[in-house]
């Protein structure tokens, strides 16, 4: 009878064992995690920094946008509407996103990266694609519209960080490393190519750098540099090399000189510096903005959203601003660092890197640093698709901060960066 019982006793350890090992190599099936409690906790100062931001944003659209939506459509909170719809849907997709395993999509890496593609590529088609001032960045209705172009950034970062992590660069030698590299090369350029073509050079710089900083990171040779250097060159002498309606040149030198042409290319650089400047230490308080009467055109919930944010809320309120966002960045990096396997820091710290670059370059414009480039400022520029994009990478993030360095079980070693066991077999 002991005996018996110690056997069930026994047979019930090696369960539970299994049962471990099995959830930390993720043999469950996806989408039924989905409707269980996930494992670990996630950051939660980082979630509570998310969900504030996007509160947050949504207050600052409606500040800056009043104006002119009421010129516009008669309706002083027709922007604020807009931005409720799709900051309470990109609240509900953050947090449903930071449920689904982050491992899973090194499975669907390149899936999600073409469908992403696809999407760039009907920009083109007519009946489907929206022009606007003779650019088709848009797809839908006029009513309702999206930009595919924040959706392949994250499926582009998704694809490299699984192929980078399923080779072992260190060991790349000759030809094979090589091949590699022009592999990659050749990936960022097509990648680019459908952006390029819309035209949407903002997200082609963001696009490009963030891969190719992500190539870095994932194990580029020193080697490489050089050539990656030279066809970043000869984009740049593309974008900005001197001829008629070159617009990308005009804002670069209007940027060095907004006095240049202070009625025409120079005017919303202008009225940005004086919002920034006129602000103040304690702002001339929330709503009280006059450059976005009229002064900042269209941009005013938009590019130059920074600029109404310093006018209303001072040095102060803008420094406050800036240190959260920091924190916020420095938090995600953090959940990055920690994540216990090569795709995971790859994929987290691509995405973080895009938040972090976004914001930089947003801020650089309002205050004359950066050639205006319409690069959103995350969770607080006015815009469905950026911010339901930037509330899916955050999850994702949420989801690498839910799972740590896990110990061994039962004596077993589970190792932290397995590629067939960690990755569901792929």
């Amino acid at each position: 009878m002991r005996v018996g019982t110690m056997m069930q006793k026994k047979n019930k350890r090696k369960g539970e064992t299994r049962g471990k090992i099995r959830k930390v190599s993720g043999k469950r099936p996806g989408f039924l995690r989905l409707f269980v409690k996930p494992e670990g906790k996630m950051d939660a100062p980082l979630l509570a920094l998310a969900l504030g931001f996007i509160v947050f944003g949504v207050i600052m659209v409606f500040s800056a946008s009043a104006p002119w939506a009421l010129r516009e459509y008669g309706d002083p909170n027709y922007v604020l509407k807009r931005d409720l719809v799709w900051g309470t849907i990109s609240i509900f997709v953050l947090v449903l996103v930071s449920r689904i395993p982050y491992r899973i999509y090194r499975r669907y890496a390149y899936l999600l990266y073409i469908l992403a593609f696809i999407l760039c590529i009907l920009c083109f088609v007519p009946g489907i694609r929206v022009v606007r001032n003779g650019a088709h960045r848009w797809i839908g209705h006029e009513s309702f519209t999206i930009m595919p172009s924040d959706f392949l950034k994250i499926g582009s970062i998704m694809f490299l960080s699984r192929y980078l992590s399923k080779r072992n660069r260190a060991m790349d030698k000759g030809k094979k490393a090589w091949k590699s590299f022009f592999f990659i090369l050749a990936f960022i350029g097509i990648t680019i190519l459908p952006v390029l073509l819309q035209p949407n050079f903002s997200a082609v710089m963001v696009i490009s750098i963030s891969l190719s900083v992500l190539f870095y990171v994932g194990g580029m040779k020193i080697r490489e540099i050089i050539p990656l250097a030279l066809f970043a060159l000869a984009g740049l002498l593309y974008a900005f090399w001197p001829r008629e309606g070159n617009y990308r040149l005009n804002r670069l030198l209007v940027m060095l000189d907004p006095m240049k042409d202070p009625l025409n290319e120079g005017w919303q650089l202008m009225q940005s510096l004086f919002a920034v400047t006129t602000g103040g230490l304690f702002g001339v308080g929330f709503g009280q903005s006059r450059q976005k009467f009229d002064y900042l055109a269209d941009e005013p919930h938009n590019d130059f959203i920074f600029a109404v944010l310093s006018e209303e809320l001072g040095f102060i309120g803008s420094a406050i601003f800036i240190i959260f966002y920091a924190y916020m960045i420095y938090r995600m990096a953090k959940a990055v660092r920690n994540c216990p396997n090569r795709f995971g820091q790859l994929l987290g710290f691509g995405l973080t890197f895009i938040i972090a670059f976004q914001a930089m370059v947003n801020i650089g414009v309002a205050i004359g640093l950066v050639p205006p480039t319409g690069i959103t400022l995350p969770f607080i520029s006015y815009g469905g698709s950026s911010l339901l994009a930037v509330s899916m990478m955050m999850g994702i993030i949420l989801n690498i901060s839910r799972e740590t360095v896990q110990k061994p079980v039962a004596g077993k070693s589970l190792p932290a960066d397995s590629e067939r066991g960690a990755y569901h077999g792929n």
